[in-house]
């Protein structure tokens, strides 16, 4: 069946309405879900993460998010330069 796209959102927003980092998501939602063996996600998104958070540590990998990028490139070019240890020339393309 459908699911409803709001649902998520209670699971990242703090009561006082602000959004939770990815890894305070991880640390509060997501450890929770990918330790119960009973727990179904309700879309592929988690169970690509939970395939590759099954193959690499939380530190080798590098989650970005869509809306990011479009909102803040330069933040997200920056994240992408400190987890690679590298610098790059030039701006991410939209």
């Amino acid at each position: 069946g459908n699911q409803d796209p709001s649902m998520w959102y209670s699971d990242v927003i703090y009561a006082n309405g602000t959004v939770m980092s990815f890894e305070e998501y991880a640390e509060s939602v997501l450890q929770i879900q990918f330790a119960n063996s009973d727990w179904k996600s309700p879309g592929k998104y988690f169970d690509h993460l939970q395939s590759w958070m099954a193959l690499f540590r939380r530190d080798q990998l590098l989650i970005l998010h869509y809306d990011e990028l479009k909102m803040n490139p330069q933040k997200v070019q920056w994240r992408i330069q400190e987890f690679l240890g590298a610098t790059f020339t030039g701006d991410l393309p939209l």
